[in-house]
């Protein structure tokens, strides 16, 4: 008798042990179905809203095309500052040096002073016409 009593508690304990185990994996199983259905959701939402992102490697391109455009205007303007201030000195010190009178102005240019030419050859082909030299 005592043979049976000791085979029937180790059958119990092995029945425990796998209604524990099945009970287990029965968990187990649930809690991966309870992922499974949180990430599907996931997935669900980000589809439905990836087409509003743009992908990083246009966004990094349309930055450095802002960047280039950027420095090249940044380069003009620097030459132009330069040549502005190359110009204003330049008109400081002829400025500066007709006031100490290291040069003299010239005189207003008219046309008065200017020859016109009379040989035929120097005005070439103007003799013909209504407007010829005598």
């Amino acid at each position: 008798m005592e043979i049976t009593d000791k085979e029937e508690r180790l059958r119990e304990r092995r029945r425990l042990k796998q209604q524990r185990h099945r009970a287990r994996d029965l968990d187990e199983q649930k809690d991966l179905e309870r992922q499974l259905y949180v990430l599907q959701n996931f997935l669900a939402k980000y589809k439905a809203h990836a087409d509003t992102a743009l992908p990083w490697k246009q966004v990094a391109f349309a930055l450095q095309d802002a960047v280039d455009d950027a420095t090249t205007v940044n380069i003009q303007l620097r030459q132009q500052v330069e040549q502005l201030s190359r110009l204003a000195h330049s008109l400081a010190s002829r400025t500066a040096a007709i006031d100490h009178g290291f040069i003299s102005v010239p005189e207003p240019f008219t046309w008065q002073v200017v020859g016109l030419p009379t040989d035929p050859a120097a005005l070439g082909g103007a003799t013909e016409g209504p407007y010829t030299v005598e």
